[in-house]
């Protein structure tokens, strides 16, 4: 399918990813956000947020923060190493080379209450003398993100007609049990003709585990695709992990991949896996990637910030019409944790992921996503 023979359907799609949707004078236009956000929660699984209240120069200094933590020796960096049950800490160039057979990517994440079920609590932060005043510059900029979150998460309780706060609550930072995860990746300098000619991915498509994710771009920094939708098709040779964590891998055949560029200003969301869940797949969890740079794309080193919203760990998450198990959100984190560790070794994993579903990542093939009615209110 051609740009010029895009269907009716891919339009529609372009126009719920590619318009921002303005979360400014929350109150008094909630019924007009929740409106939007519901149709592209339902949809396309993935938007983008203006207004969301959070200033440029913060975000600048959180990727100033992240930088400093990358810029640290391998020697410090290594204290911090990754609890895959928690899904916090520090994973090198060469784990993730591990992982994926590729060296395209390095992660350091964070969390609110910290790792519960590890005996090396204090060891994902930096240390003081290393990074002074890193944690709670870190923790005040995650509350920002955990604030827009909520807000958002408020208007879609109104769009699905649940009850006022039901969903909500299980975002209270006050309980002091809540892992949501605020998280820096670097992706190093990677001209196209140097992997596989733009063949290999920076980061396998997956799906998010969480309630919904922001994520903040650099303007200039390519390379984030999505397959609207969810009804993308998975790749039989992978099937599920555990107890519903990285859900396969989308095959390459019949699925459309939509680049999701940074827009300047704007904050990229998407739905993830505990909101799929607990509205019985009427809200969409979106499978994403990130490809190498294509052709005349910004060849340079690309960094983002990821903020993964989670319910507290008590949280049970299941819908109304029990379309899931129930599972506690301390469970289903664990389980992300989890399959990530498992893959690491996994031949298989590495083919499918990162490489022979790759003939071509810039082609556009046919999809069509599902629309579904609103859940019923609880």
């Amino acid at each position: 399918m051609t740009i010029t023979q895009e269907s009716a359907q891919a339009q529609r799609t372009k126009a719920v990813l590619y318009k921002p949707i303005d979360l400014s004078d929350f109150e008094r236009r909630k019924d007009q956000i929740a409106t939007e956000l519901l149709t592209a929660a339902t949809s396309t699984g993935f938007w983008h947020i203006v207004g969301h209240g959070i200033p440029q120069e913060d975000i600048d200094a959180a990727f100033a923060l992240g930088g400093s933590f990358f810029d640290l020796p391998a020697s410090a960096k290594q204290a911090t190493r990754f609890i895959p049950r928690d899904y916090v800490g520090w994973r090198s160039l060469s784990e993730l080379e591990a992982m994926s057979g590729t060296r395209n990517w390095e992660w350091y994440s964070v969390a609110y209450d910290g790792p519960k079920t590890d005996p090396r609590a204090d060891s994902v932060w930096p240390a003081e003398k290393d990074l002074p005043g890193f944690k709670p510059r870190s923790l005040a900029f995650a509350r920002q993100c955990h604030e827009v979150a909520t807000r958002m998460v408020s208007a879609l309780e109104q769009a699905l007609k649940v009850e006022q706060g039901y969903f909500v609550k299980m975002l209270d930072l006050q309980q002091g049990n809540n892992p949501s995860i605020l998280a820096w990746n670097t992706y190093p300098p990677k001209p196209a003709t140097a992997i596989a000619q733009g063949k290999e991915f920076r980061l396998h498509a997956h799906a998010d585990t969480d309630f919904l994710t922001l994520v903040f771009q650099r303007p200039g920094e390519p390379g984030l695709e999505v397959s609207p939708g969810r009804s993308t098709l998975a790749d039989e040779r992978l099937g599920k992990d555990l107890t519903g964590a990285w859900n396969g891998v989308p095959s390459d055949a019949g699925n459309v991949w939509y680049p999701m560029d940074p827009v300047e200003n704007a904050i990229t969301i998407n739905i993830g896996d505990v909101f799929m869940r607990i509205t019985d797949d009427i809200l969409k969890s979106t499978y994403h990637r990130v490809r190498t740079p294509a052709p005349n794309d910004h060849e340079g080193e690309r960094r983002t910030i990821a903020y993964f919203a989670w319910p507290n760990r008590d949280a049970i998450i299941q819908g109304p019409q029990k379309k899931y198990a129930a599972i506690s959100a301390a469970d289903l984190l664990a389980s992300e944790g989890n399959a990530y560790a498992a893959r690491k070794d996994d031949e298989t994993w590495k083919e499918v992921a990162y490489r022979a579903q790759h003939e071509n990542p810039y082609h556009t093939r046919k999809h069509e996503s599902v629309a579904r009615s609103p859940i019923p209110a609880n």
